[in-house]
């Protein structure tokens, strides 16, 4: 390692990259990269499943005004951290190919991109109420709604700083700092939702808007959680890191990274308009979609930490020059087999999850229906997060993007608006483009897989 090397990776000689010997030891590998960024997501999920359950019992007013403001903020939130994965390719393959250096330049452009993002996204915030009025929203919500959204513009920031330094210790293979800080963090926001939505100690009842002030409050804290825990891995201290930071490399990394924030966003903006859909259909939809939704995406987690385990092993071998097809079927495989699980507890148990979330009888009783449907799809939704991931780790951003879209925008949100408007079925016709649009992509997405195999990939620097 030369000195100019050095500031970056710490502790040791850069790692050697071993090619897949076997299924068995590869799926080893790939768990043991894909457990702690599991473990962490569901950590961050969980963080708004503690702020659903604890609004959802002030009333169904109240949790409908939270999936609401959760919309808005997400809608654009998801595209600016889907940007910020840009960095998996550029860090992964780098780390394989043993340039060290270069992993310290994407993170320099990764904290760069995060503060050029914030300001439109810490702007949007601030039109929450106005825009889910223009959405179609119920206006019961709206007050609420926008207070909440205005509470969680100030956690932008911090939020994608966090998410740069995650991107970059993932792509070296070191995914416990960001899950120990996202596990920590909520223990941090029980307390401070406790403390603002019910006003103990002494704080005002802030209610809906509560639940956003813990949120922002938090992600300041994670952001100084993984910079001290991933000190001894990477170089933290940002003024030293932004040493190697230039605008040339900023704007390559927009180039990279664009493509794939859009090929993340597409799908969270197809289930953030569903849920503009059910808005359009009453408080109660909304409500009920949001219970099974949000059970899904936690679900949803365990299949994300496989997707980043594929994107960084990947990233790795085709840095390496090595052969990657293989653990990129091995980790599609074991993605299917862990969502199976979720598959089954869905489907045997829809009416235990959505009493955890809702007493409200009418809500419980279309949760109750909507979960086994989320519970239908998981086999595929494992499969395309996971081949979205092992397609990044291999540098291929554009096409994945523009097969998301077809799935989703072109076919699966239309037969769910038809299904759900004209031929009367509600939400459940909503869920039924979900199951759609999820089946299409996952096959295309390996078809992909498959035929990328056979070409020879180059590296992708920033």
């Amino acid at each position: 390692m030369t000195p100019a090397n050095e500031g970056l990776r710490r502790g040791g000689e850069i790692e050697e990259i071993t090619p897949v010997t076997g299924v068995a030891s590869e799926a080893r590998r790939l768990w043991g990269l894909g457990w702690p960024v599991a473990l962490g997501m569901v950590g961050m999920t969980t963080m708004g499943v503690a702020d659903m359950i604890m609004v959802g019992h002030l009333g169904k007013i109240e949790l409908a005004a939270v999936a609401a403001g959760h919309l808005w903020g997400f809608m654009i939130i998801m595209f600016g951290r889907g940007i910020l994965h840009g960095l998996d390719p550029v860090v992964a393959q780098a780390h394989g190919a043993g340039d060290v250096e270069g992993s310290r330049r994407a993170l320099a452009s990764g904290l760069g991109l995060s503060i050029l993002l914030s300001v439109p996204l810490f702007i949007w915030h601030f039109f929450g109420a106005a825009g889910l009025d223009f959405l179609g929203q119920p206006e019961s919500v709206l007050p609420m709604a926008g207070s909440y959204c205005k509470a969680l513009a100030f956690g932008v920031l911090p939020l994608l700083v966090f998410h740069s330094y995650k991107q970059v210790l993932q792509g070296h293979g070191f995914m416990m700092p960001a899950a120990i800080a996202l596990i920590v963090c909520n223990l941090v926001n029980l307390f401070l939702n406790w403390v603002f939505i019910y006003g103990h100690l002494g704080a005002p009842r802030l209610g809906v808007t509560g639940s956003g002030v813990s949120t922002s409050l938090c992600q300041i804290f994670l952001v100084a959680m993984v910079i001290y825990l991933g000190r001894k891995h990477i170089e933290t201290n940002p003024l030293v890191v932004m040493k190697s930071f230039s605008f040339g490399g900023l704007w390559k990394m927009l180039g990279v990274g664009i493509p794939v924030g859009l090929q993340i966003s597409i799908e969270a903006w197809a289930f953030v308009f569903a849920g503009v859909m059910m808005g359009w259909l009453g408080e109660v939809e909304l409500a009920a979609h949001t219970v099974a939704l949000n059970l899904a995406s936690l679900s949803f987690m365990a299949a994300l930490g496989i997707s980043a385990a594929a994107s960084t092993r990947v990233g790795n071998l085709v840095g390496a020059g090595l052969d990657w097809a293989k653990a990129a079927w091995i980790a599609l495989a074991l993605g299917a087999f862990i969502m199976s699980f979720s598959m089954a507890a869905f489907l045997l148990a829809p009416v235990f999850f959505a009493s955890i979330y809702t007493s409200a009888p009418d809500v419980l009783a279309l949760a109750a229906v909507l979960i086994p449907m989320a519970g239908a799809f998981q086999l595929c939704d494992g499969i395309q997060v996971v081949s979205f991931g092992a397609l990044r780790g291999a540098g291929d951003v554009r096409v994945p993007a523009i097969l998301g879209a077809v799935a989703f925008w072109c076919i699966g949100l239309p037969v769910g608006g038809f299904l759900a408007f004209s031929v009367g079925l509600g939400a459940v016709g909503i869920w039924y483009g979900f199951l759609i649009g999820i089946t299409l992509v996952s096959a295309m997405l390996m078809i992909r897989i498959q035929r990328l195999s056979k070409r020879k990939l180059v590296r992708v620097e920033a």
